[in-house]
């Protein structure tokens, strides 16, 4: 990834004092920023045209979509806010381990119980929506329900990768206290 940003380095510096690859990286994020607000515009014109179906569908893209431009927003002022050291906002959030490790221990615990909890209710939340999908595949022709029902499979799935995430962070933590 970072020969491909590298190739994308702007003429002119965006950010005096910003390295090569975060000069490429901003510029990938700004490209990310316009373009989505172009399919975010596109979307929206589209599905005020289209027939009801044909509309919720290209709406719940579209609420994806500006969750998208969104996040790139945050990235792209989180990275211009280390280059400037200026405070800017909304921003993607660091990671940061000092802030756990100040915690008591038995919050980090609780913390770390929660998550495995929410990961196994999301797993187990899967097996029953690829069970409802195919329950469903009868009525793919006149319904969106099992479109949904994928679409809701998929969101979930990319929930337990962001909460294992979050899992094997709370564990490090826990492991720093034990060595």
């Amino acid at each position: 990834m970072a020969k491909e940003v590298a190739d994308n380095v702007p003429d002119e510096p965006l950010f005096p004092g910003a390295s090569q690859w975060e000069e490429a990286l901003a510029a990938e994020f700004a490209e990310h920023v316009r373009e989505e607000k172009e399919f975010l515009q596109a979307y929206r014109e589209l599905a005020d045209k289209a027939p009801p179906f044909i509309s919720y569908v290209l709406r719940l893209i579209l609420e994806d979509e500006a969750r998208h431009h969104k996040i790139f927003l945050e990235m792209s002022n989180a990275l211009q806010a280390d280059i400037t050291w200026e405070p800017i906002s909304p921003v993607v959030p660091r990671v940061e381990w000092g802030v756990l490790e100040r915690r008591e221990l038995d919050a980090i615990k609780s913390l770390l119980d929660k998550t495995e909890e929410f990961i196994f209710g999301e797993k187990e939340e899967v097996d029953k929506l690829v069970r409802l999908r195919k329950d469903l595949r009868s009525v793919r022709e006149v319904t969106l329900w099992p479109l949904l029902v994928e679409w809701i499979e998929r969101d979930t799935v990319e929930h337990i990768k962001a909460l294992e995430l979050v899992r094997d962070h709370l564990k490090r933590v826990l492991k720093s206290y034990s060595d």
